[in-house]
């Protein structure tokens, strides 16, 4: 599956699981395994043809981005958005671990940590808002009747323990696991029930390339521990091997700090891409500083 990236504040936990959902959301593992390798005995096309495939496919995808309404103040957040042949599905992912996961009063709690307001509540929010901008291009899609069915889905990546969830946010909520076995067109069908008429939605990519790629889309904010990246860098390494933002806390506007993220694939050597590799890069401008304290406390203020 294509996924269109804006290049937003994903984390490396979501970078992965998008991943996971490109591979395994293809036409077929056959034609998927032709994309990656060179045919010398038959063509593309030639083998498209004879490869068995999902009716189902091809899907697209968007992920790492902001939308926004124009003609109003909301403004939502988007892990990924995948437009399949038949509805459009938000997904928003989570990776939570080791603890059970409750909810109460319209907050999620991680054991005894409250984790803030509910995914499915918030997700739910940017459903509403993504029905009023796709029917502003009603007229565009090939189905004239009505506009893409949305559905939202919190997917969690990690392993902790959903079950005791509400019955009506549990709805809303699967494992990476259960969400990648909805490639079955059985078990797709039994969750969404789509209409006969909604199965030309992938004829549209088009419309949603001009949806998704408007003025009033823009990458995905970098939140890092509670503080929240401004849009454009401060400063870019001459290579783009990092870029440094001002940042500002969630809580109070007057907390500011400096927040430094690293593109490692610019980086040749190979110590880059291992997580050992980066850690001792990440960490080098911190032994500076602790060791210019040691000589002079001055220097380091």
């Amino acid at each position: 599956m294509e996924v269109q990236d804006w290049g937003g504040g994903l984390t490396q936990h979501e970078v992965e699981a998008i991943e996971k959902i490109k591979a395994n959301f293809q036409a077929s593992d056959a034609l998927a395994e032709l994309d990656r390798k060179d045919s010398k005995t038959i063509s593309f096309d030639e083998f498209k043809k004879s490869a068995p495939s999902n009716p189902m496919f091809p899907w697209k995808g968007y992920s790492g981005f902001r939308l926004a309404d124009p003609k109003g103040n909301k403004e939502g957040e988007f892990d990924l958005v995948i437009i399949t042949h038949c509805n459009v599905l938000i997904i928003e992912l989570k990776d939570w671990n080791k603890y059970k996961v409750t909810s109460k009063n319209n907050r999620w709690y991680l054991g005894s940590k409250d984790m803030g307001r509910s995914p499915v509540s918030i997700t739910r929010d940017k459903q509403y808002l993504m029905d009023r901008i796709l029917k502003r291009y009603k007229n565009k899609f090939t189905n004239k009747v009505r506009t893409p069915i949305i559905h939202f889905l919190v997917v969690m990546t990690g392993n902790a323990d959903y079950s005791k969830l509400d019955d009506n946010e549990k709805i809303h909520t699967l494992s990476l696991k259960e969400f990648l076995q909805l490639k079955d067109e059985k078990k797709f069908n039994d969750r969404f029930r789509p209409h006969p008429d909604a199965k030309v939605l992938n004829k549209d990519f088009a419309v949603f390339d001009e949806v998704f790629g408007g003025s009033n889309v823009k990458p995905k904010s970098i939140k890092v521990n509670g503080y929240v990246a401004e849009d454009d860098p401060a400063f870019q390494h001459p290579n783009k091997i990092y870029n440094e933002y001002f940042a500002y806390s969630e809580h109070s506007k007057n907390d500011q700090v400096l927040l430094r993220r690293w593109d490692f694939s610019k980086i040749k050597n190979p110590e880059a891409q291992t997580s050992d590799g980066r850690f001792k890069l990440v960490s080098r401008e911190y032994e500076v500083l602790q060791h210019l304290k040691g000589i002079n406390e001055e220097l380091y203020s």
